[in-house]
């Protein structure tokens, strides 16, 4: 189960990127994140896994996050499935 909590976010100098946001996703989901370029998947992202912190509210992850960048380093060449597929191999 992931949960955020009243989460707000914004960069020095800018206005709220987040303001207040609530999300719950059980954990036999699967999920997508979409949107434009620069309305804040990727900052929604780092502070999922941890790598940001909200300016406030809460964000609690109950078991495994997996998050596959979008630049992948060696695996370029594979899909997004094919990415998901390599976690499952090396915990087997």
């Amino acid at each position: 189960m992931f949960f955020l909590h009243n989460i707000s976010f914004g960069f020095p100098a800018g206005n709220l990127l987040f303001d207040s946001i609530n999300l719950t996703i059980p954990s036999s989901s699967k999920s997508a994140l979409v949107g434009n370029n620069g309305m804040g998947k990727s900052t929604l992202l780092k502070m999922m896994s941890g790598e940001l912190a909200p300016l406030e509210g809460s964000v609690h992850v109950q078991g495994v996050l997996f998050h596959v960048p979008q630049m992948f380093g060696n695996f370029d060449h594979l899909t997004v499935a094919e990415c998901l597929k390599i976690d499952h191999k090396l915990k087997t």
